[in-house]
């Protein structure tokens, strides 16, 4: 457990000092956090980055990894999965990043979903669209699919 926090401190740091290298383009603090809106749904007002949210269930259906439901306690040893991307002032996806813990399987093919992904709305920062970089964190049921060998679904 303390060698999966480590891991989630080194990777959220590592994703940090790159936003930071890239502050012309990124963004840390914004006023509105970037929507994506793949399906309408009814998201708790309590949920600040909503996106969270819509991206598990783009992936969910994008992909065969047995994802848990943002919120839901997970049973066992579960796997990880951080995603980071920049999504553009202009709503496109880019610059993706993914890496997995106590699982297997391939990030770039994750990373190639995710830059093919419909464009978001962008960030806003003073009333002005601005980059900014999301993160993502998601459990993953290890019970089910130890080691899936393609992740796109048919």
């Amino acid at each position: 457990m303390k060698a999966k926090f480590l891991f989630v401190i080194a990777f959220l740091s590592a994703s940090f000092s790159y936003a930071q290298k890239t502050a012309d383009s990124v963004e840390r603090h914004v006023d509105k956090f970037p929507e994506f809106n793949y399906k309408p749904m009814q998201i708790s007002d309590s949920i600040k980055a909503k996106y969270v949210v819509q991206l598990f269930e783009y992936l969910k259906e994008k992909t065969s990894l047995p994802l848990i439901k943002p919120g839901t306690k997970p049973v066992g040893k579960p796997g990880l999965i951080m995603l980071s991307f920049i999504v553009d002032k202009d709503g496109a996806v880019s610059k993706p990043r993914t890496k997995f813990t106590n699982y297997d399987f391939e990030a770039e093919k994750i990373n190639k979903i995710l830059e093919g992904m419909p464009k978001w709305v962008p960030a806003v920062k003073n009333g002005q669209n601005v980059g900014y970089r999301c993160f993502s964190l998601y459990y993953i049921k290890k019970d089910e699919q130890e080691s899936p060998k393609i992740p796109l679904k048919p």
